[in-house]
C-alpha cells in the first residue's frame, strides 16, 4: 500500500494557517511554512550539528534536525517525528518559542527546541551528509565562517542567549 503524501500547512505573515499543499507542491522560496529545529546536546553540553542535504545549503552545517510541520500536527509532535526520523533519537524536548524569520526570500515561522541524550544520534542520509559535536565556542567560529544554514544560526542565538540568562538547564 502506497503512503499517502504529508500536506503541509501554509500560513499567511501573521502566521495564521490559510490552507495546505502536498509536501512536493511546496514552494520553499514564496510559500510561509512553519517549521521546527531542534539542537541536541550532550552531557558536556556540546551541540550536535549536521550537514545538510538540501538544495539551498548543501554541505552547510545546520540544527541537529529540522523539518516542517505537517497538518494537523502540533509543532511538539513534529519535532518528535523530525528528530526520531533524522536522528533516531526519542527524549523530551524543551519548546524554547516560536520566531519569524526571513532569509533569502524564505519565511518561516520557526519553533525551537533543545534537548539532552547520552546517546550516539544515528544519521539519516536522506537528511544530513555528516554529523558531529561541537563545542559552544567551536560552534560560534563555525557560524563566522557562514558555512552554516540560516535558520541554525537564530537557532543558536536562541539557545545561547537561554544559557547565559540561566534559563536553561546545563
Amino acid at each position: 500500500m502506497q503512503q499517502k503524501e504529508a500536506l503541509i500547512n501554509i500560513l499567511d505573515k501573521t502566521g495564521k494557517i490559510v490552507g495546505q499543499k502536498k509536501r512536493s507542491e511546496v514552494d520553499k522560496k514564496k510559500d510561509i511554512l512553519q517549521s521546527v529545529n531542534i539542537i541536541l546536546l550532550n552531557k558536556e553540553n556540546q551541540l550536535f550539528l549536521v550537514k545538510a542535504v538540501d538544495q539551498l545549503y548543501n554541505n552547510f552545517w545546520g540544527s541537529s534536525a529540522a523539518g516542517l510541520v505537517r497538518h494537523g500536527e502540533s509543532v511538539e509532535q513534529a519535532a518528535k517525528r523530525t528528530l526520531e526520523r533524522e536522528l533516531n533519537v526519542q527524549v523530551s524536548l524543551v519548546n524554547l518559542g516560536e520566531q519569524f524569520v526571513e532569509f533569502d526570500g524564505i519565511k518561516r515561522f520557526m519553533s525551537l527546541f533543545y534537548c539532552k541524550t547520552n546517546h550516539e544520534p544515528i544519521l539519516n542520509n536522506d537528511d544530513a551528509s555528516d554529523g558531529n559535536w561541537f563545542s559552544f565556542e567551536d560552534t560560534k567560529k563555525l557560524i563566522e565562517t557562514k558555512h552554516c544554514i540560516p535558520t541554525f544560526k537564530f537557532a543558536f542565538a536562541v539557545l545561547e542567549d537561554g544559557f547565559k540568562k540561566n534559563h536553561l538547564n546545563h
